[in-house]
């Protein structure tokens, strides 16, 4: 919907709070079987659809609070250089992401009455620190809006871990099956079924074996690592997994899920 209709609806409601969401993503090489924008394509599948559902929801109690939701467009560049080695892939360096994401909300700001909640949706892993530090930056710039971040990638993995195995859950984190899964139920052209039966294996696994306190995923000592690093072709996970039936399993928990996020951040 167009920025002045939603201004206009919200004056239209006896000047109701507006609160904006920003989805931000990214361009990169997911392996060769998934196109280059697919956590742009998820996260906008995501958060559309929850959107609706809370529209819905908001309807159909009229007890609710009413608030007017502003969905900006999704930032499809984010912090990608971990996969830059893979021809295609798009990336700003931290500073540059820091400065795009304070002029867009400098803008809305500016333009914008009544924003009272700010939600960052992350479709991306890469994005994460540098959108807990703007987050965080933000609440010592402004006293108002309140500021939320959500980690698509999170919500991902947590379904990942009711419905594959421990090792998928683990380190199935870019191309594998839970992505390859979304994406052969949303955008199944999009997908090279050729070779969507690939069980990309990660050096996460002889890691682990080595050593027993280092990671490439997190915990008490990391490693910092390049795509390269994990997997040659770029893709890490067993899309062998995958199956459009549980792609739709899996968008529709994680999009009621952030719907009830929506809804809590709108009473917070």
């Amino acid at each position: 919907m167009a920025l002045k209709k939603i201004i206009e609806d919200a004056d239209a409601q006896d000047r109701n709070p507006i609160n904006v969401v920003l989805p931000i993503a990214a361009t990169e090489q997911h392996g060769p079987h998934l196109p280059l924008a697919t956590d742009s394509i998820l996260t906008d599948h995501l958060v559309d659809a929850a959107l609706c559902r809370l529209s819905s929801e908001r309807s159909q109690n009229a007890a609710s609070i009413s608030v007017v939701w502003l969905r900006l467009e999704t930032l499809r560049i984010g912090a990608s250089f971990e996969h830059s080695a893979f021809p295609g892939t798009l990336a700003l360096h931290d500073t540059t992401l820091h400065k795009l994401l304070d002029d867009v909300v400098s803008s809305v700001l500016a333009g914008v009455p009544r924003v009272e909640k700010l939600v960052l949706v992350n479709g991306h892993g890469g994005n994460t620190p540098n959108l807990d530090l703007f987050a965080r930056s933000l609440r010592f710039k402004h006293v108002s809006p309140k500021v939320f971040t959500i980690n698509v990638q999170a919500l991902l993995g947590a379904e990942a871990v009711t419905r594959f195995s421990v090792r998928e859950s683990a380190i199935g984190i870019h191309a594998g099956a839970t992505e390859t899964a979304l994406m052969q139920f949303l955008e199944p052209t999009l997908v090279d079924e050729a070779l969507e039966e690939l069980d990309f294996l990660s050096a996460a696994d002889g890691l682990a074996v080595q050593f027993s306190e280092l990671s490439y995923y997190g915990g008490a000592a990391s490693m910092a690592w390049r795509a390269e690093d994990l997997n040659v072709l770029g893709a890490v996970g067993d899309a062998r997994l995958a199956s459009a039936q549980l792609g739709k399993d899996i968008y529709c928990a994680v999009s009621q899920r952030l719907t009830m996020i929506l809804n809590q951040i709108a009473e917070a």
